[in-house]
């Protein structure tokens, strides 16, 4: 989809909301993990979420939730690496804690949908309990400084929910079981989950913002800067009645 259509589809979206007449509600930290298996034809994990929720209902998602207690916790012992931090730090006053708190996030959110895991088993060097309100096996270690930030979003007023949303990008290797031959999440968050084609996304049905972060994916994978900490990252947001796209 070229920038206007895709652009016009945002605002759309946004009046949408608007015409919803749901009052003001806070801006929520949130996170979202887009995994990427580097095949010759490169794949994204996504899963479609259940009609029943009220917040983006019945359309194909990146793994991804609000920042929880139990991350900021967890964020005291793993950390992002100094230049994601860096990254983060841009037109930003969240601290260490808090930006590391968003990639724990991504990763936790990830099993809660997907059940998968990315960080490493390390059988006979127990992790303390991560507090997760699903527990993950013994023995796993989270590894935030395998994830790589991607975009940043602020969802439109008007809506019964609104995140500013952190999106990272990692590989397919980094997870524990990168070839599972089934997803056995502990939650129904999502439904229809599994890796899709970058090439056979046009048609999906898919949230604007959504479609604009497989672009960024797409363009970047392409130029070989994908996992590049230093490369400025793209932050939507609405201001008055234009969609805005700065680097930061």
């Amino acid at each position: 989809m070229s920038a206007g259509p895709l652009w016009q589809k945002l605002l759309d979206e946004a009046a949408e909301l608007e015409a919803l007449g749901h009052p003001p509600v806070a801006i929520r930290p949130a996170a979202s993990l887009v995994i990427l298996d580097e095949s010759e034809s490169p794949a994204v994990l996504m899963g479609r979420r259940g009609r029943h929720h009220r917040f983006m209902p019945g359309v194909f998602v990146f793994p991804g939730g609000g920042v929880e207690p139990c991350d900021r916790e967890l964020a005291k012992h793993h950390r992002l690496n100094q230049p994601a931090l860096d990254r983060l730090h841009t037109e930003s006053s969240i601290d260490t804690v808090e930006a590391s708190a968003l990639a724990l996030a991504a990763i936790r959110e990830t099993f809660e949908e997907t059940g998968l895991l990315l960080g490493a088993q390390e059988h006979g060097d127990a992790e303390a309990d991560l507090g997760w309100p699903y527990n993950a096996p013994a023995g796993f270690h989270p590894r935030p400084q395998w994830l790589t930030p991607l975009a940043r979003a602020v969802t439109p007023p008007g809506g019964s929910h609104r995140y500013d949303t952190r999106f990272f990008v990692t590989c397919r290797s980094n997870l524990v079981e990168p070839d599972a031959p089934q997803f056995d999440p502990p939650t129904l968050e999502l439904e229809d989950i599994g890796w899709v084609r970058l090439s056979e996304t046009g048609d999906m049905p898919l949230a604007a913002i959504t479609r604009a972060i497989l672009q960024d994916v797409q363009s970047r994978f392409v130029a070989g800067t994908l996992y590049d900490p230093n490369h400025p990252i793209p932050f939507y947001r609405r201001q008055g009645q234009a969609f805005l796209r700065d680097l930061i």
